[in-house]
């Protein structure tokens, strides 16, 4: 019983953490947007934030992430197992159940080039999402851009 509990009050502890993005740019993510586009420059932190609420068993994923790890435009550093984010609960004072929030993805752009992140919002057991939003990240340099 006692393991129960520590374990339970461990899954609360996380579930109410908050992501650090100190020396990140966040950009929100419009989940009523299908695509969008991004200008960087190389060597930028940025995240991704994105409303998300896996109480109801959706969540967010990067589906094309064999892609981004192998790729030498970006690098991703909070990618769990399942290709999720990390998520922070939005404020909930009346600590009431079921309160959805964020996901947030960091990455780090490493060199110019072009490169398509792919979230897909959908319950990790189902096949077929029932969100898709394509980001292109456009890194340039400022001497391509001269």
């Amino acid at each position: 019983m006692t393991k129960i509990i520590y374990l339970l009050f461990i899954f609360l502890l996380s579930v109410h953490s908050k992501v650090d993005l100190k020396g990140f740019e966040v950009f929100e993510i419009d989940i009523s947007i299908p695509s969008a586009s991004i200008q960087l420059v190389p060597n930028f932190q940025f995240a991704f934030k994105i409303v998300c609420n896996p109480t109801t068993g959706y969540d967010w994923f990067i589906e094309n992430q064999e892609e981004i790890r192998s790729s030498p435009i970006l690098t991703i550093f909070n990618l769990k197992e399942n290709n999720s984010g990390e998520y922070e609960q939005k404020e909930n004072p009346k600590r009431m159940t079921g309160v959805g929030g964020f996901s947030y993805f960091k990455f780090r752009t490493n060199s110019s080039g072009k490169e398509i992140v792919k979230l897909v919002y959908k319950k990790t057991w189902e096949d077929k999402p029932i969100k898709v939003i394509k980001v292109t990240l456009d890194v340039i340099s400022m001497k391509d851009s001269l």
